[in-house]
């Protein structure tokens, strides 16, 4: 198994690496929704002197999109451009970093909430599913964007948001771009109150082959993931399989290092 870190709170990305080094993590992954880990203006000989550094320690480097603020499922003529030409640049020092992958959150599409005594629902009903298929078309074509810029650094989107309509614009992505993979967040298979999500799980299982990152981190009800494993109701070793996969890097996603240090342990000892 290969374990790394999700760096959030380091200044930097040798700080970055050398706590994965110190903690005996095999990569680190940089949180570029952080401000001092942002790609877009990185130098090309800055991104090399990380990219040296990184190696001569024999630590790897993913990346986490900045993906909090952003929606792929932007229809938005400047602002869509914009997302383009960011996620581009990010891609070029991506990959001028000799980042393994990048992990993207989709975001959300807008919703069309209707009242519960709400007259003509089936009318309504066909003029969502139009502007639902409308949006799915936008998704495939930003993410497409993406792909074609992608040379060495791959690309996966994560579980984070997920639900019938999202699942079946993921499913038509993976058949439309063979390069496209996924990351497991295993946490995000369960709600606020733990209760895990059948869909969701279903559908990783049956996209195994294209896992190639898996998300680590507790849950606890009423007070949210990201807690140390082992504290709350996530059931890591149902999906165990998908962190043995040979082509699979495990990211402990539990802040801050010393809790991902704990998590580790605890995850190894499981996982057994």
């Amino acid at each position: 198994m290969f374990f790394g870190f999700h760096s959030v709170y380091e200044d930097s990305f040798y700080e970055g690496i050398d706590k994965a080094a110190s903690g005996g993590f095999r990569f680190v992954q940089f949180d570029l929704g952080v401000p001092s880990f942002g790609l877009y203006n990185l130098p090309e000989t800055e991104a090399l002197k990380i990219k040296n550094y990184a190696e001569d320690r024999n630590i790897g480097i993913t990346l986490h999109g900045p993906c909090d603020n952003i929606s792929f499922f932007c229809e938005q003529p400047a602002v869509k451009k914009g997302i383009t030409e960011h996620y581009a640049a990010v891609i070029r020092s991506a990959e001028r970093l000799g980042a393994r992958h990048l992990t993207l959150h989709l975001g959300a599409y807008p919703s069309y909430k209707m009242s519960a005594d709400g007259e003509r629902r089936e009318e309504y009903n066909d003029t969502v599913q139009k502007r639902l298929n409308f949006f799915a078309n936008t998704l495939c074509e930003n993410i497409g964007e993406l792909v074609k810029r992608t040379n060495s650094v791959m690309l996966c989107v994560e579980n984070t948001g997920f639900d019938g309509f999202t699942m079946l614009c993921v499913e038509r992505l993976l058949d439309e771009y063979g390069i496209l993979n996924l990351t497991l967040d295993i946490a995000k298979l369960y709600d606020g109150q733990m209760r895990a999500d059948e869909k969701q799980a279903d559908f990783f299982y049956k996209h195994y082959d294209r896992v190639r990152e898996v998300h680590i981190h507790d849950g606890i009800a009423g007070k949210g993931k990201h807690q140390t494993v082992g504290s709350g109701s996530v059931d890591f070793i149902r999906f165990r399989d998908f962190c043995l996969k040979p082509d699979v890097y495990c990211t402990v996603e539990v802040r801050p290092f010393e809790a991902a240090l704990r998590s580790k342990a605890i995850i190894q000892k499981l996982l057994a």
